[in-house]
């Protein structure tokens, strides 16, 4: 009972961040300005949301 306990919380800390993965829309901005639109991410425990680099 405890190896399967242990399995499914392995297996929710592996799926839950490939979960967070969502697909936004890249805003518009001009091409003057420049820069790469990277999607939302975790940084270490904390969710990043999209943003230009």
């Amino acid at each position: 009972m405890i190896r399967r306990i242990a399995a499914v919380l392995l297996l929710i800390l592996t799926v839950a961040p490939l979960a967070a993965c969502i697909v936004e829309p890249v805003p518009v901005r001009p091409a003057a300005v420049g820069g790469v639109w990277i999607p939302g991410h975790y940084n270490g425990w904390r969710w990043v949301p999209g943003h230009w680099a």
